[in-house]
């Protein structure tokens, strides 16, 4: 991209808004993606805050590779750390969690995503 010029830019897991808000405030479009209903609202926030509704656009949507309903595991105190899977698919056992939270020890509750 040239220097200077506005991108229109795509965030898939925007978590709270951190990255959007900062590039957007550098002058770029966002298009913001955030399933986890906890994160979305504080999105919400930080985008109203910084006052920057006209160039993050945001939807309480998860992405995946193929269209269909998911379940959102969530990470027990860390909603930043969210894993899509096929709705009503089994939840991961102990073994599984540990590799999905990179081998810290967490576990992760069944939530739905939208």
């Amino acid at each position: 991209a040239e220097l200077g010029r506005a991108l229109s830019i795509v965030e898939v897991g925007a978590n709270i808004g951190v990255c959007s808000v900062r590039l957007a405030k550098l002058g770029h479009k966002v298009w913001s993606f955030e399933p986890v209903a906890e994160n979305f609202a504080r999105l919400e926030g930080s985008v109203a805050i910084n006052k920057l509704e006209d160039r993050v656009f945001r939807f309480q949507v998860g992405a995946a590779d193929e269209a269909g309903a998911r379940d959102a595991l969530v990470e027990n105190g860390n909603a930043g750390n969210t894993v899509l899977i096929p709705a009503g698919a089994r939840p991961p056992d102990e073994a599984e969690q540990a590799a999905l939270a990179s081998g810290l020890n967490s576990s992760f509750v069944p939530t739905r995503a939208r």
